[in-house]
């Protein structure tokens, strides 16, 4: 029975399998536990709206300056830079989300899957969590 089948990730009722790069397969039955992990956003991005945040601060307290009216116009620039950054992030989903399993036989963690694509990441990690329920009715 299939479960997902996208172009790059097949989940059936007895093989998680891994098309591409670096293709893989395992047995369905020899994943347990499986888990998510998320790690930290892309730091370059992070640092660059860190950065915008230390020129909207500077620039808003030279700003507060009334004798230098262009310092509180740079600040208010700045400080748009930085929420259009920071909106930017959140729409785009710039976190990796990872999907990791204990092959029962080896003992050690994998990562099956990885992607920064949140519903497809939702969709793999939903067909897999059935395909094992399917192997334990």
């Amino acid at each position: 029975m299939l479960f997902y089948g996208g172009q790059d990730v097949r989940i059936t009722h007895a093989t998680f399998k891994v098309i591409g790069a670096e293709p893989c397969e395992y047995a369905v039955s020899d994943l347990e536990p499986i888990w998510v992990s998320t790690p930290d956003r892309n730091r370059l991005t992070m640092s660059a709206c860190s950065g915008s945040v230390a020129l909207a601060a500077t620039a808003a307290f030279a700003g507060s300056n009334l004798s230098h009216p262009e310092w509180l116009i740079c600040s208010l620039i700045a400080g748009g830079v930085c929420a259009a950054e920071v909106r930017g992030l959140i729409r785009k989903g710039n976190r990796k989300y990872e999907l990791w399993a204990m092959v029962r036989h080896s003992g050690q963690p994998i990562l099956l899957f990885a992607t920064r694509d949140r519903l497809r990441f939702g969709q793999v990690r939903r067909a897999l969590v059935r395909a094992i329920e399917w192997n334990q009715a």
